[in-house]
């Protein structure tokens, strides 16, 4: 989790990482922030679900917070609530603090969204995106362990890695200790 990191466009929308998707957002939800040593961020801002991360976005931004983002892999917990009779639907995450993300690391950070005056139906669908995402994020992970706070970094300004890529390369060395018969 890193606070005020996102880099932002004109509109004050996330400005997507290398290969990054977004795949959903709302506009109009209020949050909570709440941290280990119990101080509290409140506030009206825009959310963003990407392939990668969670987004929040004050609107407007205040001195001391604008911006929020969560790898999956760091989201802890997620539950989601439908609207009752008075109350407004919301989603409740419990999220493990980035090494060098600029918050205390001693504990985990509570992030309450809810969306008491914009579109409750796509609020509701960003929340199945949500834990869906972070399933799938997750498992990722799970496969390749290292690659756990591997974000791709912003690329230089005005660079494009559309046509520049070149192929991958690949060691063709056998190991030493390698069982007989073992090709790469």
């Amino acid at each position: 989790m890193s606070l005020n990191r996102t880099t932002l466009s004109p509109a004050r929308t996330p400005i997507p990482l290398q290969d990054e998707i977004e795949i959903r957002n709302v506009a109009d939800v209020d949050y909570v922030l709440t941290f280990p040593d119990s101080k509290k961020i409140e506030g009206r801002g825009k959310i963003f679900l990407t392939d990668l991360r969670l987004i929040v976005v004050a609107e407007p931004p205040s001195d001391s917070f604008e911006t929020l983002s969560v790898q999956h892999t760091s989201l802890l917990s997620i539950k989601s609530e439908a609207p009752r009779l008075f109350n407004a639907p919301r989603i409740l995450v419990e999220v493990k603090p980035t090494p060098g993300g600029g918050l205390n690391e001693s504990g985990s950070t509570r992030v309450e969204l809810r969306c008491s005056k914009g579109d409750k139906e796509a609020f509701l669908r960003f929340a199945a995106g949500l834990d869906k995402t972070r399933e799938r994020a997750v498992n990722k992970s799970r496969a390749n362990p290292e690659d756990e706070f591997d974000l791709p970094a912003y690329g230089a300004p005005g660079a494009s890695g559309s046509s520049s890529s070149s192929a991958p390369t690949y060691a063709t060395d056998v190991p030493s200790d390698a069982p007989p018969g073992y090709e790469p």
